[in-house]
């Protein structure tokens, strides 16, 4: 089981839970709805709680784990339009089914029960612009409609292509989400991550993220090494490392120079590293390889 697919899982419903419900969605029970998503939601975050509703206390780890996840949701119901909440979301609770592997067990079996693409949800369809390479002359854009209820393969195709498309065109904040919903119905394509973590940093310098941000751009690029050990993952990791730890004083995950090293031994080519730095919209401020 893999707790960062079983977060997106988990984050996915429980957004759909908070979008119909708002700070209602702390009081109400599964039973509360007739909509299945909604029902699935509330199900999935009172399991997230349970400590927390029993007023256990015994594992203060947890119990503030259980919090941060309480906060980012109410959070989120009084303010749905803030940038990256829901990927924070999701990180808190990757990390709260990374400290408890009974709850991580618990939330799996409701994955496995969940029927992908059996129901629909509030917006069942989501129009993005997506890069109509065919057409001469006029718009290059044309509507890709995702449905919800096609099943999770052509979901997460389509939300990927819409990710690409939104990053390529500088909308860093859809591109994050598009790319979120690409992971939750597909866990295993590297570069949904890589892209993500592109996307966070939002087109500007890493010296000027946050270090909550920093640290998920982190988990992201780590999250795609290991699905594919690829040499430009290296060298985004390398970069971050330098110029958010470095550059600000920070005790970086590991040293940034072993990072660029590395990618330079697998042989990362300078075409990778124009398009990385390309999409990032910054300077590169590592020498050329070669």
């Amino acid at each position: 089981m893999d707790p960062m697919t079983i977060a997106a899982f988990a984050t996915k419903y429980v957004l759909q839970a908070i979008k119909s419900l708002g700070e209602q969605v702390l009081a109400k029970s599964e039973d509360a709805t007739s909509d299945a998503a909604v029902g699935l939601g509330t199900r999935v975050l009172k399991l997230l709680l349970r400590r927390r509703a029993g007023g256990d206390r015994s594992d203060p780890e947890t119990a503030a784990l259980e919090s941060g996840i309480e906060r980012r949701v109410l959070s989120i119901a009084r303010d749905p339009g803030q940038p990256n909440a829901s990927i924070q979301l999701e990180g808190a609770i990757e990390e709260l089914l990374r400290a408890d592997r009974m709850l991580l067990t618990a939330v799996a079996e409701l994955q496995r029960q969940a029927p992908p693409g059996d129901f629909e949800l509030h917006d069942n369809i989501i129009t993005a612009p997506v890069l109509n390479h065919s057409s001469v002359g006029g718009s290059i854009y044309s509507n890709s409609t995702v449905k919800y209820g096609d099943d999770p393969a052509t979901l997460a195709t389509r939300y990927f292509a819409a990710g690409e498309q939104h990053l390529a065109v500088g909308d860093c904040a859809a591109a994050v989400e598009d790319l979120r919903q690409a992971r939750s119905y597909d866990a295993r394509n590297p570069d949904t991550y890589y892209l993500g973590a592109i996307a966070l940093l939002g087109q500007r310098s890493a010296f000027r993220a946050t270090l909550p941000t920093a640290r998920e751009v982190e988990r992201m690029i780590q999250a795609a090494v290991a699905l594919e050990d690829r040499a430009v993952f290296h060298y985004f990791l390398a970069y971050v490392r330098y110029d958010f730890y470095e550059r600000n004083s920070l005790r970086p995950p590991g040293p940034w120079q072993a990072s660029l090293q590395y990618a330079w031994s697998k042989g990362v080519t300078q075409p990778d590293i124009d398009s990385l730095f390309h999409l990032l919209a910054v300077e590169n401020p590592f020498p050329s390889p070669r």
